[in-house]
């Protein structure tokens, strides 16, 4: 797993390797024990091209986001709303 920290707290990319043979390939996608934080739940949905996921905001028990990409690309984009953040209002995008 390769990590790219954002400016924002908190923030980051994960690149995982993908191991490729003839059978196909293996892609580890989440190791809990690495990151140091717990993911109650795990969801999964598909969007057609074009689609726009609405924009999330927890002000009490707030959530760690896991995003992965399975086939296509994706532009995840994220806004800092906590008011006491020294990058509040700043917008960080991943493509």
């Amino acid at each position: 797993m390769i990590f790219i920290k954002k400016k924002s707290n908190g923030l980051f990319l994960i690149k995982n390797k993908k191991f490729i043979d003839k059978r196909g390939y293996f892609k580890e996608i989440l190791k809990e024990n690495i990151l140091n934080k717990k993911f109650p739940f795990q969801v999964m949905s598909f969007s057609k091209k074009g689609v726009i996921r609405g924009l999330h905001l927890q002000t009490q028990k707030s959530q760690g986001k896991f995003i992965t990409v399975l086939k296509g690309n994706i532009f995840d984009v994220v806004v800092d709303l906590r008011t006491t953040s020294k990058t509040f209002c700043k917008i960080y995008y991943f493509n």
